[in-house]
């Protein structure tokens, strides 16, 4: 690995490495110069605590990752239950991401029953908040066979106003037929207008509260509506300093708004 990969790598991998690559947690910023450098996102209220977005940079006017500080007393109080927070302009701009939704459940609507327990909903959203909040299942179409990546099924009720349709990872160890597994985390994909609309980390309350780092493969459709840069990794990097998690989408590839030939 070199100097620049290796540093990438100290700032994704451990969530306090991450947050000494730069400072700031307010309003976007112009993109860092230099590789790894941290361009702050928004911030907001969620919990007991506050969240942050940002993203650290490439160097070249583009970003390696996209995510979320989320310190763990946001556990400790159970209002405001929900938040929003926008990522870094130069994200938007540059990737699939638009704004992040968080809500700490359960209000699992629709959802097998695995994933009735307390547990943190992380909505990464593709498309504008406006958008999103106009959402109310009256007529919403399911998303075509081919936005449907290898393994994820469309179960229970099928809509959820204000977010939209979930697939499911039918490969998670919760959803098996025997002896399953008790729910820890698992990726989940969204769709809203026959479009793919978000990727949603969904985590155990138990799974933070046990602090412990975990990674999430990320499903990749055959094609977006528009060309931009997808996500084939997501990690929950738990940092014992500061008590807090950096979840964080990386290993970005570029998806065509074009459907492949048959």
């Amino acid at each position: 690995m070199t100097s620049r990969g290796a540093f990438v790598a100290a700032c994704i991998v451990v969530a306090g490495a991450i947050a000494a690559c730069a400072d700031g947690t307010n309003e976007s910023t112009a993109a860092g110069t230099r590789v790894g450098d941290r361009i702050a996102g928004s911030s907001s209220a969620f919990g007991g605590g506050r969240i942050d977005t940002y993203a650290l940079s490439d160097g070249a006017g583009g970003v390696t990752h996209v995510g979320v500080n989320l310190p763990l007393a946001v556990l400790t109080a159970p209002a405001p239950p929900t938040a929003t927070a926008a990522v870094p302009d130069i994200a938007r701009a540059t990737t699939f991401f638009d704004h992040v939704v968080f809500e700490l459940g359960p209000p699992a609507a629709g959802l097998p029953a695995a994933y009735d327990v307390q547990r943190l909903d992380l909505y990464f959203f593709g498309i504008p908040l406006a958008e999103q909040s106009s959402i109310d299942c009256r007529t919403e179409p399911m998303p075509p066979a081919d936005l449907v990546p290898g393994g994820y099924v469309i179960v229970g009720d099928a809509c959820v106003s204000g977010i939209g349709v979930r697939a499911l990872d039918s490969t998670s160890p919760e959803l098996a037929l025997t002896a399953p597994a008790p729910f820890t985390a698992t990726m989940v994909l969204g769709y809203h207008a026959g479009k793919i609309a978000f990727l949603e980390p969904m985590v155990a309350r138990a799974t933070l509260e046990a602090r412990v780092s975990f990674t999430l493969a990320v499903p990749r459709p055959s094609h977006l509506d528009r060309k931009t840069l997808w996500p084939a990794r997501f990690d929950g990097a738990y940092d014992a300093t500061n008590d807090s998690y950096a979840f964080v989408f990386s290993e970005f590839v570029p998806l065509s708004d074009v459907a492949p030939i048959e």
